[in-house]
């Protein structure tokens, strides 16, 4: 499965989980995390094309995927989709 797909079927469990219910809320940041430090070059792309409604939802985990990664491009990518 490629990266759209994963993180597709990631943020509609994601929107769908309710605001109170911390420890699925926890995995989900954890998947998006794992998923989009697999390939930092092509996780730099998918943020740079993604819809804001899904970009949203990520930003949950921008500091935390910056963390995982280490990368100055992917700061610097984050820096110009925020």
């Amino acid at each position: 499965m490629n990266l759209e797909k994963k993180m597709e079927a990631i943020l509609i469990k994601r929107k769908e989980l309710n605001l109170n219910d911390d420890y699925e809320i926890q995995k989900s940041w954890d998947e998006i995390i794992e998923v989009l430090s697999e390939n930092e070059e092509n996780s730099i792309s998918y943020l740079e094309n993604c819809n804001k409604e899904d970009l949203y939802w990520i930003s949950e985990v921008f500091e935390d995927l910056a963390k995982s990664l280490q990368s100055k491009e992917l700061i610097n990518c984050l820096r110009k989709i925020r």
